[in-house]
């Protein structure tokens, strides 16, 4: 999974997520993009369309902050992640999915930060620092395994 969008996106904090992938052919020839493809939407059985072109790739869903991770567990692929400020205060959440590209809308609440959304300030450590990283303040949080088999919808 590709972060970020080379396209113009609206909200500074929230990114579109690009799925692509590398074909193993005995070694990863990652740094040959013409070896790349990129997930094109789904196909009518519900597999995925890949093309060969970045620029017809298909964003997934949900937009993300850009801080994400993806992880195998359980038999499901999950997004963790940032929920966008304007959902919640910037709550951890985990989302299943049985294939890479169809991330849905069940989520797992997995931390919530101790800060308060004010205004139009948005206090996470990403937006404090961003641009200064001697002001970051990383968080590393144990979340147990138990805690990816109970799905909500937001």
């Amino acid at each position: 999974m590709t972060g970020g969008s080379t396209r113009w996106e609206t909200d500074p904090n929230t990114k579109s997520l690009f799925l692509a992938r590398v074909p193993y052919t005995g070694s990863f020839e990652l740094l040959d993009q013409q070896f790349w493809t990129y997930y094109g939407g789904p196909a009518s059985n519900g597999a995925a369309q890949w093309v060969t072109s970045c620029s017809t790739a298909v964003p997934l869903t949900p937009k993300s902050e850009v801080e994400f991770s993806v992880t195998h567990l359980n038999g499901q692929f999950w997004l963790v992640h940032h929920t966008p400020a304007s959902q919640a205060p910037g709550n951890i959440v985990a989302v299943p999915s049985l294939t890479p590209w169809g991330i849905g809308t069940q989520q797992i609440d997995l931390y919530t930060p101790p800060e308060t959304q004010t205004s139009t300030v948005k206090a996470s450590c990403w937006t404090r620092g961003y641009y200064f990283p001697d002001n970051q303040y990383p968080r590393f949080i144990d979340v147990p395994v138990t805690a990816f088999f109970t799905p909500k919808t937001p």
